[in-house]
């Protein structure tokens, strides 16, 4: 296998480097662990064990651990066997209408790491006309998206979410089931690397549902939590300023993020993970979780962005 197989000819000197910073990616030992990943997932997921490219998205996003990277695997084509509908794309004409209220959005630029921001604002939301499983049905596909790009594969994937405007009408429409059952693909099972969480003009009682939760969470996903109010200038130790939407002192128009979105969406073909050709991993039902809460010994996105 060449290392042009394994997609490094097609890194930059500079995506080179940041590949061994963020991803742990390095060129010597690389071809080895592909090999070994290989051989362990050949008989379970045989279509994914033969597409290099495939693989190392999830080797990116589990910084070429190996437990963690066929764990990973085994999890996600698991998850899409039990629950398809979460991976069918929405229309165009209703993704466009979300996109277009503002609600929620990719932003054009990058984080200090080269990754992708996904932006929300839940305030904007009205559950009277677009179910919750079509937000997390959109997230989902952008997520599916944004991660074909190498440079995000490695630079990983933060969230801004704008919390002004929520209300007791938004909260009363939650279904905790269908969240419970979403972030068990976040936290478990998704081929990336979710490097920061950033709530902006959260209320009071939200930081003070933090304070009660916050003993509950693992070290890892406390330290990817931040609550920043209105101290916009807080995010840009994350996010360069000038990349950020106007409201938080940033250059970017609603509209730019609106057209990017759209770009990304009408570029989006559908899943191109495929079903793994899976032989050993069976459709069972998916059992939720009693609590959503990451502890430390579990593997996922979220524990994946430290090393252990």
């Amino acid at each position: 296998m060449t290392s042009a197989a394994c997609g490094a000819d097609d890194l930059s000197a500079e995506l080179q480097e940041r590949a061994a910073l963020y991803a742990s990616e390095d060129l010597n030992t690389r071809e080895i662990i592909m090999d070994e990943i290989q051989t362990s997932l050949k008989t379970v997921v045989p279509d994914v064990a033969a597409d290099e490219s495939r693989l190392l998205r999830f080797l990116r996003a589990n910084e070429f651990r190996m437990k963690q990277t066929v764990d990973c695997v085994k999890a996600f084509y698991k998850y899409k066997a039990n629950n398809p509908e979460l991976f069918t794309p929405l229309p165009l004409q209703e993704a466009r209408d979300i996109v277009h209220s503002g609600l929620i959005g990719v932003l054009p630029g990058r984080d200090v790491q080269g990754g992708r921001v996904l932006y929300v604002r839940i305030g904007l939301w009205d559950p009277e006309t677009t179910p919750m499983e079509d937000l997390f049905r959109l997230t989902i596909s952008l997520h599916l998206k944004l991660i074909q790009d190498p440079e995000t594969q490695i630079g990983g994937l933060r969230t801004l979410e704008d919390m002004e405007a929520l209300s007791w009408k938004h909260v009363k429409s939650l279904s905790i089931p269908l969240m419970r059952k979403v972030s068990k693909l976040f936290e478990e099972a998704f081929p990336a690397r979710f490097d920061g969480f950033h709530n902006m003009n959260e209320s009071e009682a939200i930081d003070r549902l933090y304070i009660l939760i916050k003993p509950f969470l693992s070290t890892r996903l406390k330290g990817r939590n931040h609550f920043h109010g209105t101290e916009y200038a807080e995010l840009y130790e994350y996010i360069p300023k000038e990349n950020l939407p106007e409201l938080y002192g940033g250059s970017v128009t609603d509209r730019q993020i609106q057209d990017f979105t759209m770009s990304l969406l009408r570029d989006y073909k559908g899943d191109d993970f495929g079903e793994g050709g899976t032989v050993k991993i069976a459709k069972t039902e998916d059992k939720i979780a009693s609590a959503t809460m990451v502890s430390d010994s579990t593997y996922g996105s979220y524990r994946r962005v430290d090393p252990s």
